[in-house]
């Protein structure tokens, strides 16, 4: 019944409700004064029943703990339980995921004892062997020899170091044939060699290491240290002291073997028979680290390399 009167009367205010609009109350009431009453009285009633419900369920949730649901893993999904991995791991073997290639006389190597490798700063693979120069494009060689034909030709088929300047130039030290400066752009190599009646001239054509400076380049001979100066072209000695006793300031042997430039500017230069020399430009002077100095171990930091000390 109560449902048939609730339809009866929504039938008598239906024509007011037309376009959503909201009439006063007291035309309500002038004309259907029962209206009112008969449509709230089911609103309320609904509207408190939800009320009553949705606060029994707030009061029945504050007194107990809210259980825990437990997820199921996807069937894809592993459950195995996984431990995050070190960015090194000791216990992988280092060579388990890495791939060797071997590029030998058959490729077109010059020579199978390589000792040194340079990439430039196009991506050509410069390669210094003890019988010439290679360059490797990665499909094969390109290989440089002394030519006895051009003055233009590498100096020296023996190749001990080689580096790359801002400008682009091949700086390639030899064993027996002093410098070479060699340009891209035409393929030229330009010699700079020992002479003694040229005392600005390198102080040996025995070349063992290359290390680049800001304004030249340190040359490491079996007869001393050579800076040579890019601007002016000058050359500067260093060498082992004569004196008795020695200076404590100066090179502690004339027989060069690596040259390192430090993260600070220092130079650091290894002999064969008297330790390491560390020089400071600042002041022209050398300090000697014997191995009373030297902590095995120690790791002295450059720009792209570094220099680590021990036994």
């Amino acid at each position: 019944m109560r449902s048939s009167r609730f339809k009866i009367q929504m039938r008598v205010i239906q024509p007011v409700q037309i376009g959503w609009k909201n009439p006063t109350t007291e035309g309500y009431r002038g004309k259907h004064p029962e209206c009112k009453l008969h449509i709230i009285e089911p609103i309320m009633r609904k509207t408190l029943f939800f009320g009553m419900l949705l606060l029994a369920l707030f009061t029945s949730s504050c007194g107990e703990a809210v259980p825990a649901v437990e997820l199921t893993p996807l069937p894809s999904a592993s459950t195995t339980p996984t431990t995050a991995l070190p960015l090194f791991n000791a216990s992988i073997p280092y060579g388990k995921n890495i791939r060797f290639e071997q590029i030998s006389l058959d490729d077109g190597l010059s020579q199978s004892v390589v000792n040194v490798i340079l990439q430039d700063r196009k991506g050509f693979l410069w390669v210094g062997t003890d019988d010439g120069l290679n360059r490797y494009d990665g499909y094969g060689f390109k290989i440089y020899k002394p030519d006895s034909s051009t003055s233009f030709g590498l100096s020296d088929r023996s190749i001990t170091d080689i580096v790359e300047d801002e400008q682009g130039y091949l700086w390639v030290a030899t064993r027996s044939g002093g410098l070479n400066r060699f340009d891209p752009s035409n393929g030229q190599f330009t010699h700079y060699t020992h002479n003694k009646q040229d005392e600005q001239s390198i102080s040996s054509n025995q070349i063992y290491s290359l290390c680049l400076d800001e304004s030249g380049i340190w040359i490491g001979t079996d007869n001393g240290l050579d800076f040579l100066d890019f601007e002016t072209g000058q050359v500067t000695h260093y060498r082992a002291s004569t004196e008795i006793p020695p200076d404590a300031r100066s090179l502690s042997s004339n027989s060069i073997r690596i040259l390192f430039k430090d993260s600070s500017g220092n130079l650091w230069i290894g002999t064969s028979n008297a330790g390491l020399n560390m020089f400071n430009k600042s002041n022209n002077t050398f300090t000697v680290l014997d191995s009373c100095v030297l902590i095995k171990g120690s790791k002295i930091s450059g720009k792209s390399k570094s220099l680590l000390l021990g036994e």
